[in-house]
């Protein structure tokens, strides 16, 4: 796994002089501009919730805080390249030295660096999650469990009952309830495949993804003084899509918050869909329970829809039992109410749809103009071929393929860096092009290849030991209660 830390180009980016604040709406500037202590940003679909944190991130670096010492965590490595690249552009170099990341990959570099000092060699190997099925698999057979007369579970059931333990604090035994009731009668046998498991990755040298937050999380449990080590890296904690964390990852939150309470979440509780991941809504409900003092600030102005697909919106927010208050609302003027529409099958519903963009199309409206989201593919080739219309008038796009209403990244970088010379197509300097353009566009110039893309075509550029003993501890500390089907709880702050 690659190091989560961010390491920008080569090229110097001054720093442009700007107000921030005045660039944001009043809510996204009081959470941009924020002081010290925990502040939870609830951001309602479309409110902004990216900017948001980028401003933040910049802000901080404006006020004088030290890049280095700012830990940025989001669920892919993508999403925070992207959100420090725009940072980038915002306060020039100074951002490229943010440490952003995934969870598992900062949890990885941790365990790099400090890891020997709890007993973990630095030298350990990580198993991708076919890698630790098959090492589950070995466990199994081992013991002899792959012979028995009544079905025992697969390699891939115990490796995702054992993760989803790790990850959420949830009981073996109740997770064999609710999701395997028929292997209830195995779960001393599963605890025996567990434990020779951990036995197995500890004298192998081995760790799986959920180890990499695991072990992070028994790093700052095992002493004070590591734990200090560890926790006064960062002087603040930027944390995306909080309602999207799990257990675990709360917990490791928490202890990386002994030395300061300068930690910033941006989430929505309304759009936790990932539960069956692990993901916990409760971590972003009990945020101001769990740091208190907690500052909230709620971004209700919505840029993407209509006001009547957002009074819907809020009347099914409302419904919910515990929530955080919030009313969306938008500048945008016009759009219809969205239709509930009730059908008894699939041909129903296609006949529904193809009926709707028939009646679309006689009343004038261009096929190119319509759109159709379909949850599963196969629904794809049916409405299709019941449209009457030639087939390269019916366009299937994925989600790689995606039309775009503005530039591609790589021509926005450009955009935003050289601003009307770069929209009317003059000559770039390529050494003081934008990371965007640079990545996306080649070493030569600018030629965008995008046919989705409102750049322009082309922009020319100019000039082209000890340790065994205090691992084994570790690795009991965090592994025992797993293996025993029990739980894990909260480190004290």
């Amino acid at each position: 796994m690659s190091d989560p830390r961010i390491y920008s180009r080569s090229s110097n980016v001054p720093a442009p002089e700007r107000n921030l604040a005045l660039e944001l709406n009043p809510e996204q500037a009081a959470a941009a501009t924020f002081g010290e202590g925990p502040l939870l940003i609830i951001a309602g679909a479309g409110t902004g919730k990216t900017r948001t944190l980028v401003y933040r991130v910049a802000h901080l670096i404006d006020a004088g805080v030290p890049p280095e010492r700012i830990l940025l965590l989001t669920f892919t490595r993508r999403a925070a390249q992207e959100m420090l690249s725009r940072a980038e552009r915002l306060v020039g170099s100074a951002s490229r030295n943010v440490a952003g990341g995934t969870f598992h990959g900062t949890g990885h570099r941790l365990l790099r660096k400090f890891g020997t000092a709890a007993g973990v060699p630095s030298d350990f190997t990580i198993m991708d999650q076919g890698d630790a099925e098959d090492l589950m698999q070995l466990s199994r057979a081992q013991l002899g469990l792959g012979d028995t007369k009544k079905r025992f579970p697969k390699k891939e059931t115990l490796h995702y009952i054992y993760s989803r333990h790790v990850n959420t604090a949830i009981a073996v035994d109740d997770i064999l309830k609710d999701e395997y009731p028929h292997f209830v009668d195995y779960k001393e046998n599963i605890a025996r495949v567990f434990a020779d498991y951990t036995e197995r990755k500890s004298t192998r040298n081995l760790v799986d993804y959920d180890d990499l937050l695991l072990f992070w999380e028994a790093m700052l449990d095992a002493s004070s003084t590591l734990a200090d080590r560890i926790t006064r890296l960062y002087d603040y904690l930027l944390v995306d899509e909080y309602q999207d964390t799990n257990t675990l990852q709360a917990r490791v939150l928490a202890g990386m918050c002994r030395s300061h309470r300068n930690i910033a979440v941006v989430g929505d509780d309304a759009q936790s869909i990932y539960s069956f991941r692990g993901a916990s809504f409760r971590n972003i409900l009990d945020f101001p329970r769990e740091f208190q003092g907690t500052t909230i600030v709620t971004l209700e102005q919505n840029y993407r829809s209509t006001q009547p697909i957002l009074d819907a919106t809020n009347t099914l927010i409302s419904r919910a039992d515990e929530r955080f208050t919030k009313n969306l609302w938008t500048k945008r003027e016009g759009g219809e109410p969205p239709w509930l529409v009730s059908v008894q099958d699939e041909a129903q519903q296609t006949r529904f749809v193809v009926e709707r963009i028939l009646e679309l199309h006689e009343e004038g409206t261009p096929l190119r103009e319509m759109a159709v989201l379909f949850s599963r593919r196969i629904h794809v080739g049916r409405s299709r071929d019941r449209i009457d219309q030639p087939k390269d008038s019916v366009r299937e796009v994925g989600r790689a393929q995606v039309p775009r209403s503005r530039p591609c990244e790589g021509c926005a970088g450009l955009f935003a860096h050289f601003g009307e010379s770069a929209r009317r197509g003059e000559l770039v300097p390529h050494s003081h092009a934008p990371a965007g353009h640079r990545r996306h566009h080649g070493a030569l110039g600018h030629r965008c290849h995008d046919r989705q893309c409102l750049g322009p075509t082309s922009i020319p550029a100019l000039g082209t030991t000890p340790e065994g003993p205090q691992r084994a501890r570790l690795v009991r500390r965090a592994v025992g209660p797993v293996a025993a089907g029990g739980r894990r709880h909260a480190p004290g702050r």
